[in-house]
This record gives C-alpha cells, sequence and structure tokens, in this order.
C-alpha cells in the first residue's frame, strides 16, 4: 500500500511539473512581459517637446529675444488635438504653431491629461 501511495505520488509530481514547467527561459519572458517603461517626468516632457517643434522651426536670428504661449491640445498618447496662441510674437506663435502640426510628441504625462490645454512659453 505504501508502495503504491509513493508512486501515485510520483505521478503527480510528474505530471505536474510537464504540464506547467518552469525554465529559465519561461522566468525570462515572464519579466519582460512584465517590465514597463517609465513615464517621462513633466520637466523632460516639455524638453523634449521644445526640441520637437524646433526641430521643425528655422534657425534664423529674427527668433532672439521674443516670446510666444501656446496652448497644446493633446490625446493622453500625444497626439495633436489643437493648438491655439495665448500671446506674445505673433510672428513666432504663427512659427509655433505651424510646428506644433507637423510635429509628434511622446505621451502626455498622467499629472498633465486632465487639464484645459498644455501652456507652453516658447522662447527661442
Amino acid at each position: 500500500m505504501k508502495r503504491l501511495i509513493t508512486l501515485l505520488a510520483v505521478a503527480l509530481l510528474a505530471t505536474g511539473c510537464i504540464r506547467n514547467p518552469v525554465t529559465s527561459e519561461g522566468l525570462k519572458a515572464n519579466i519582460n512581459t512584465n517590465h514597463r517603461e517609465p513615464r517621462p517626468t513633466i520637466s523632460s516632457w516639455v524638453q523634449s517637446v521644445k526640441s520637437e517643434l524646433m526641430s521643425h522651426m528655422d534657425n534664423g536670428q529674427w527668433h532672439e529675444g521674443k516670446m510666444c504661449t501656446i496652448r497644446l491640445f493633446l490625446q493622453p498618447d500625444g497626439l495633436v488635438l489643437g493648438v491655439k496662441s495665448e500671446g506674445g510674437d505673433p510672428a513666432l506663435c504663427e512659427t509655433a504653431i505651424a510646428a506644433v502640426k507637423q510635429s509628434t510628441f511622446q505621451p502626455v504625462p498622467k499629472e498633465l491629461q486632465r487639464q484645459n490645454g498644455i501652456l507652453l512659453d516658447f522662447k527661442p
């Protein structure tokens, strides 16, 4: 009887190991799928927005010393819904708005997603 119980226990353990094997590759897969990229901080996100805008603007000296405040309307994934000028140099604001329409942005940090647009002081 002891021998039968021992054989049953060994058989159950063996089938349990076969059905759900744990391998180092399986562990690596679980670790990799559970890893998430950290979301950007607000300051790093704003810096990336400004860099993206500058990449779509000319490097003319006429921008120096001027400022424009724009309001960005973005989806959480960074897709541009709209943009408008909130004041400043009209020519710079027009250039900044055109740059926004050509740009792609990183996902918006959660802290900024619930605001009615994101104000950005733009000083090239």
